[in-house]
């Protein structure tokens, strides 16, 4: 069996002075690095704000959207109903125009008829009075 010494590696590094010294070097390089990875922290905290807002601005702008498509969509409906109440209205006064050439019409026919029958209406009018008179004076 093996006890727990057996199980550790050790190394005995002797340093001399020029290891040292790069040793100091690459130890500065690495605080130089990490200084350089947290300062990297604020402009991305900065970032995530401002892509926080762009976010929300876009929201904005979808539902602001969404309400103009909304709102183009009910004037677009109420300019069809219009066109279609425009239509009907036209119609309508077409058909009124018809019925007032049909009465102008006949209107015409009547008064020809009037015109071209006055001496026997004038005729038959008399022949009435003179029947009742002659009524009222057997009476």
């Amino acid at each position: 069996m093996s006890n727990n010494s057996d199980n550790k590696i050790s190394i005995q590094v002797e340093i001399n002075t020029t290891g040292q010294q790069q040793l100091q070097q690459y130890k500065s390089a690495f605080d130089g690095l990490r200084t350089s990875i947290n300062n990297l922290a604020a402009p991305i905290s900065k970032l995530d704000g401002d892509i926080s807002r762009l976010n929300n601005n876009l929201n904005k702008a979808d539902k602001e959207n969404q309400n103009i498509a909304s709102t183009i969509k009910r004037v677009k409906d109420g300019i069809f109903e219009a066109i279609d109440i425009f239509d009907k209205l036209k119609k309508g006064i077409d058909i009124l125009k018809i019925s007032f050439g049909s009465l102008g019409a006949t209107l015409t026919a009547g008064l020809s008829l009037v015109i071209a029958f006055l001496p026997e209406i004038i005729n038959f009018t008399t022949s009435l009075f003179k029947g009742k008179d002659a009524v009222n004076a057997m009476a």
